[in-house]
């Protein structure tokens, strides 16, 4: 009995084995992706914006169907885990004011908008978590202070997608020789440019009552967060 078992034993040990070595490049790539913090929230970010877009097309074809509220409810969720981790932010700003301090641009012009972008990021992070945090009671602040400090952090994060743009077309004016012979660096720049054009739609959504519907946010969330997920997984 055993001796037929033993041969049976080893094929099947032999099949999973090859299963996971063929496996394994793939797990490797994702478990580098995945503990790396900001692309951890990349890859979180297009899944909400994936989940918030299907909920707000599925009802069009599924009116009964409780599936556009699940998604939705994931995708709210994804939200949040996002925003609590945004929480340790400021040490990534305080990391970033120190190397643009370090190796500022040599452009004038760009020295500036990397001063200022270093300053509205970091007033952003700290406003964003005094509201994330009032909204759950962790930090003593009337919920018209929680609103208006919500309402303040899209603003301020409006305005770097302004300062990105203006970065954008001074990097197009400096360095419109090395964007022509660097292919990378020509496509990392329309990437950015594709990010950026994607945010600001948004960003003036948030700073305002809102003028966008869910479709629309979703989709230009899939766009800001995809653009950038898809160079993470096709990179070798």
């Amino acid at each position: 009995m055993s001796s037929k078992a033993d041969p049976e034993n080893a094929a099947a040990t032999g099949i999973l084995l090859a299963a996971a070595r063929a496996a394994d490049p793939a797990l490797t790539k994702a478990n580098r992706i995945l503990s790396n913090s900001s692309s951890l929230d990349l890859n979180l970010m297009t899944a909400q914006y994936v989940l918030s877009l299907l909920s707000s097309t599925l009802p069009m074809r599924e009116k009964k169907s409780t599936l556009p509220t699940r998604l939705k409810t994931l995708s709210s969720k994804i939200s949040d885990v996002r925003t609590f981790n945004r929480l340790w932010g400021l040490i990534a700003m305080l990391r970033w004011a120190i190397d643009t301090l370090e190796r500022s641009p040599s452009d004038s012009i760009l020295r500036l908008i990397a001063y200022s972008q270093v300053i509205v990021n970091t007033l952003y992070q700290v406003i964003e978590n005094a509201a994330y945090l009032g909204s759950l009671n962790i930090v003593p602040i009337s919920k018209r202070s929680i609103d208006r400090f919500w309402l303040i952090s899209s603003r301020l994060f409006a305005a770097h997608v302004i300062l990105e743009y203006i970065r954008l077309i001074r990097v197009r004016q400096v360095s419109a020789k090395e964007l022509l012979m660097d292919k990378s660096a020509k496509e990392l720049w329309w990437r950015q440019l594709i990010v950026n054009t994607a945010y600001f739609p948004l960003t003036i959504h948030w700073s305002s009552k809102g003028f966008l519907s869910d479709t629309v946010v979703g989709l230009l969330g899939t766009i800001a967060g995809g653009v950038r997920v898809v160079p993470l997984w096709q990179a070798k």
